[in-house]
């Protein structure tokens, strides 16, 4: 199988999925044919007058359809409808032929499914059940032609397939097996081609394959140590490069595999595996696909100090991102994969300080937007093609050397929107399509200057999810489908003036996860469709008002891992899959009431790449003011947080070792397909 070529979609295909999406193919001519396999042959002209394709959910709620992935010309999404909950559903572009594909799950709760993604005519997607857990599903489109591919973790345990990537015709995806650990997958929909594409770390042992990129006919991913390239063969699965320890304890960190055409690029960088001294300076390299390409780009700031680069994006056939080279501050850079190519774009603040405020870099359509800070506006909207005069501001909303103060930075389907001050409107939901005329603000929520103070903003197909305050309902999950009449509060979850402070936003398939506070259950884990009968108390973890206090929400490529008190066993790891049932507690890590309080985990495809980590704090029990109380969880971890790192090393049997604790294989399958790490 070596030598694969992605599959290259007509036209047609390419456009159906933003056709779709914003509500532009009105009366389609739609292809004869049997029921079961719609096909758009035609989209008229009708792309000049958007309209909308069909209305699921009458009324203002609407469905919130997400995931929309294009199958050969048939789109397929998640949606949620007052019958069937969160569903399945097709459509090919007309009223007649959008409609529910399969009830996975009949009545109104709706299935747990995620990462839809289309390999030829077969869509695969993962489903949580009661029954397998998460594992790895396919769908013709029709009831009859949708089922589990293979249960491949048999039992208790689970597979959490990540990742799911189209290449060569077949499905490549992380997952955990008992046998392999977790490792680099492939299906072509049938038990019998669904298996372990090479077993990278041998036995039980996991290699965590994570960042899976096509480029010129070959899938390159990462490990734990270095980069790899396969052609769907075990013979054809080989290293590029491994990144070598620079002392006997020191570990690679390997972060942010990006494509730029022809290039891939990452950030190199040697820990201590202690943690202990001064952080150590990421640098900048490129891979052609081979171990002599794989070399350094650039040290933009030579010596033990770090330039920090970071927040790569491809942008214009070049990498953009910020960093600082002990002249300039930290500032806009590009590259296009060679020393003297990689430069400052623009010493947007004149001076070593560099510009403050710089972040939250983003593509958009065919504009590259970031905040940044001139020195004579203050922090503003900034928007880049690559070039020095192309890199300009793009709005002064709060005229001064104040600035707006843009942040959270989303591409909500094409449209940038974001948060912002100004001195009418106070802070609130503004939307942009990088134009001063363009950038206009989206609602004022609450009039007054005071604002709405929208963060954590969440996609979730056509809605968006945030958290809010207002003077009626204090803080609450707040929505916006981008309009005035769009943007409301989902559910008083506090009634009244009080507040349920809803934080930690997390996509789920059609959902939304986050933690809230209630006057019955104290804070607790919370789902949310967009309306507000189905925004709903997930578990009361630790029943009464006092609450299980839940924090560090983590939900990249699996089940969501988060920190939580069930009155019991203390402050300790828990995983959830959105469902009471599947919502349980992962290991108690350290025994007693004290708990281990587990913190700042995130997940391997998200960050880097070394031994499965967790942090709980040190010891297992004693008086540890670091260990006080539940009610001190947030000022703990912000004064103890240098005691409170711990490694959690792999072991032999393929589980997890932390401290004096061990976590049995059967355990540690429980983890999703990837790594935790402080």
């Amino acid at each position: 199988m070596g030598g694969f070529s992605m599959s290259v979609l007509s036209g047609l295909s390419r456009s159906l999925v933003p056709v779709l999406l914003l509500g532009l193919a009105c009366n389609p001519t739609v292809a004869e044919g049997p029921e079961e396999e719609p096909r758009v042959s035609a989209l008229n002209d009708s792309l000049q007058s958007p309209c909308r394709v069909e209305d699921i959910v009458p009324g203002r709620l609407g469905s919130a359809p997400s995931e929309l992935t294009d199958v050969e010309g048939t789109l397929f999404f998640l949606a949620t409808d007052v019958a069937h909950g969160t569903e399945l559903w097709r459509s090919d572009g007309s009223r007649q032929g959008t409609r529910l594909a399969v009830d996975l799950t009949p009545g109104p709760a709706g299935s747990e499914v995620r990462d839809l993604t289309g390999v030829g005519r077969m869509l695969f997607f993962v489903r949580d059940t009661p029954e397998f857990g998460a594992e790895l599903w396919k769908s013709d489109g029709t009831p009859a032609g949708t089922s589990l591919v293979e249960e491949l973790f048999p039992g208790p345990g689970q597979s959490f397939p990540s990742g799911l990537t189209s290449f060569g015709g077949l499905l490549f995806f992380t997952a955990t097996t008992l046998d392999f650990g977790t490792e680099l997958l492939r299906s072509d929909g049938t038990p019998e081609g669904t298996f372990v594409v090479k077993d990278i770390a041998p036995g039980q042992g996991s290699s965590f394959p994570r960042d899976l990129t096509e480029m010129d006919g070959l899938l390159y991913f990462l490990v734990r140590d270095g980069l790899w390239r396969t052609d769907g063969t075990e013979a054809g699965t080989v290293l590029v490069r491994r990144f070598e320890p620079e002392g006997p304890f020191t570990e690679p960190r390997l972060l942010g595999l990006t494509r730029v055409d022809g290039t891939l690029f990452l950030l190199v960088r040697f820990d201590q595996e202690d943690d202990e001294g001064p952080p150590r300076p990421f640098t900048l390299w490129k891979s052609d696909g081979t171990t002599g390409g794989t070399v350094l780009v650039k040290d933009i700031y030579p010596g033990p100090e770090s330039s920090g680069p970071g927040d790569m994006v491809a942008f214009g056939g070049r990498l953009f991102f910020f960093a600082d080279d002990g002249i300039h501050g930290s500032e806009l850079w590009t590259s296009d994969g060679t020393e003297r190519g990689t430069v400052l774009v623009k010493d947007i603040h004149p001076g070593p300080e560099g510009s403050p405020d710089l972040g939250n870099p983003i593509v958009v359509g065919k504009a590259f937007f970031f905040g940044a800070d001139d020195g004579v506006h203050g922090a503003e909207l900034w928007k880049s093609d690559g070039t020095p005069e192309g890199t300009v501001l793009v709005a002064d909303l709060y005229p001064g050397g104040f600035g707006s103060r843009p942040s959270t930075l989303t591409d909500f389907n094409g449209t940038l929107l974001f948060s912002a001050f100004d001195q009418v409107a106070g802070y609130e939901l503004w939307k942009s399509d990088g134009t001063g005329v363009g950038t206009v603000l989206v609602a004022d929520a609450v009039p007054g200057p005071s604002g709405l103070f929208p963060r954590e903003l969440t996609v979730v197909g056509g809605l968006v999810f945030f958290s809010a305050s207002s003077p009626v309902s204090g803080n609450e999950p707040w929505r916006t489908d981008g309009t005035a009449e769009g943007t409301f509060v989902v559910r008083d979850i506090f009634p009244g003036f009080g507040s349920s402070f809803p934080e930690n936003f997390t996509a789920v398939g059609g959902s939304v996860l986050f933690f809230a506070g209630d006057p019955l259950f104290g804070r607790e884990l919370f789902r949310s469709d967009g309306t507000e009968a189905g925004t709903v108390l997930v578990k009361d973890i630790r029943p009464g008002p006092l609450g299980s206090e839940p924090t560090w929400l983590s939900g990249v490529g699996g089940p969501l891992l988060f920190s939580a008190d069930d009155g019991v066993h203390g402050p300790e790891l828990w995983v959830s899959d959105g469902t009471k049932r599947g919502t349980r507690m992962l290991q108690e890590l350290t025994p007693g009431v004290r708990g281990s309080f587990p913190f700042l985990f995130t997940r391997s495809g998200a960050t880097s790449s070394s031994s499965p980590t967790i942090s709980p704090p040190i010891g297992s029990g004693g008086s540890s003011p670091c260990t006080s109380s539940t009610s001190a969880l947030r000022a703990m971890q912000r004064k103890c947080l240098p005691l409170l790192v711990h490694r959690a090393r792999a072991r032999p049997s393929g589980g997890l070792q932390v401290g004096s604790t061990s976590i049995p294989r059967g355990i540690g399958s429980d983890l999703p397909a990837g790594r935790l790490e402080s």
